[in-house]
């Protein structure tokens, strides 16, 4: 999953949630779309409104103490996964200037409907430099595993859909709440921009985890994580 913090997050209950003046979140996991089996025709290259798959579009991510950053890459990259071809997609993420995972994304967007697949992920954890796990690694076609859903191509209110479907790895599951966003951020001022909460279909009791993408830049805000520069390489 873009943006996995190694735990570090705030966390937002549901009464909280209705006291920001946001619905409470679906808990059952058949109220989430899972099955995209309409979806048979995908690129490696594609401009989605609020996650655009372009080779060489990054984005830097920090904390408000600057002591976490995450360095996001739409590389010129490629790997076929479950028979697809994907584009890889790089995370990098740093503690105190130290590596703390490295993972490749493995994403696709649809020719049908613009909306952005995910088809996996190879996360690679550190500790004082060494490698130390791959935890949350999955790809579909194994396992059992299935792509699942990171933005539709239009974004309707109170659509939910899995980004990961990969159990008993990760079920992640995603649900947009809001749109016209106005956020302001060490990068500028952002607007148009789209609110989602996500959660988790293996644990629905967790608190969950809030994110804003932003037209043709992509995911801005990821918890704490906040964008502070952005752009193409």
């Amino acid at each position: 999953m873009r943006f996995f913090l190694n735990g570090f997050g705030c966390v937002l209950t549901a009464t909280m949630l209705v006291a920001m003046g946001l619905p409470a979140l679906a808990k059952d996991n058949s109220k989430f779309t899972s099955n995209f089996a309409g979806e048979d025709s995908f690129a490696t290259v594609g401009n989605n409104y609020y996650l655009p798959l372009i080779p060489g579009l990054f984005q830097v991510l920090e904390t408000s103490n600057g002591r976490i950053r995450v360095t996001v890459t739409v590389t010129n990259k490629t790997k076929k996964i479950d028979g697809v071809e994907t584009r890889i997609v790089t995370e990098d993420e740093e503690k105190d200037g130290q590596v703390t995972e490295k993972t490749d994304n493995y994403e696709a967007v649809s020719t049908k409907t613009g909306s952005v697949y995910y088809f996996g992920e190879y996360a690679t954890q550190y500790k004082d430099g060494q490698v130390v796990g791959h935890k949350g690694s999955w790809v579909a076609g194994e396992g059992g595993a299935q792509f699942g859903m990171l933005l539709p191509g239009v974004a309707l209110m109170g659509a939910r859909f899995l980004q990961e479907n990969a159990a008993p790895i990760a079920l992640d599951r995603s649900e947009i709440i809001k749109d016209g966003v106005t956020i302001n951020t060490p990068a500028g001022t952002l607007t148009g921009c789209l609110e989602v909460y996500d959660t988790d279909g293996l644990d629905p009791a967790a608190p969950p985890e809030r994110k804003i993408y932003c037209p043709g830049i992509g995911n801005v805000v990821d918890e704490e994580l906040t964008v502070v520069s952005y752009g193409q390489h």
